[in-house]
């Protein structure tokens, strides 16, 4: 008789550590998502730049728009694209949901050159006669940040003005050089 209630205690006590272990093992073989017994959402990213790639909490999970499955709480997302800065925000995870990464083009960068063969060698600072407007507005310096885009470059000194547009493209310098002339007919 003590030998098989012996039997029946060991039996009960072996199919009790084989459902602790086996939800044990369960709840730590992931690592992630469910594995705290935390809820996890679906967590749409997408962003308006063109070759976005995501981080979230250092992690790098590829090219957006994506969706994946986060555990709540808060999280830390990076949304790169060249040209582009940045984005980066802490955002609390408790339902499903979309972040749109608004991020910013880099402006372009325009220097004006102007050669010496079209100074006038009289004037004290012939240079500084020569102004320079962006979409009509007038520049300071002789090299700015504009942003992308379509973009009229007017050059002027005197009575005399050279106008281009260009397509200005992020994190791109350009140099301008206005060149002025003379024809003999």
């Amino acid at each position: 008789m003590f030998r098989s209630r012996l039997t029946a205690v060991m039996a009960v006590l072996t199919v009790l550590v084989m459902i602790n272990g086996a939800v044990f093992a369960q709840s730590g073989a992931s690592g992630r998502g469910r594995s705290r017994g935390l809820a996890s959402y679906n967590v749409t990213i997408q962003a308006n730049a063109p070759n976005a790639t995501v981080m979230v909490d250092g992690a790098s999970l590829g090219g957006v728009p994506q969706t994946v499955e986060i555990e709540a709480g808060t999280h830390s997302f990076m949304v790169r694209a060249p040209g582009f800065f940045d984005w980066s925000q802490s955002v609390e995870i408790n339902e499903n949901r979309t972040i749109t990464a608004s991020l910013q083009p880099i402006p372009g960068e325009i220097t004006l050159t102007i050669p010496s063969s079209i100074q006038d060698g009289t004037r004290a600072n012939p240079s500084s006669e020569f102004r320079v407007f962006v979409d009509g507005r007038e520049m300071s310096g002789r090299t700015f940040q504009v942003a992308p885009g379509r973009r009229t470059i007017r050059v002027t000194t005197g009575g005399l003005a050279a106008e281009t547009v260009i397509n200005v493209s992020p994190a791109t310098s350009y140099i301008v050089t206005p060149s002025f002339g003379v024809s003999v007919r």
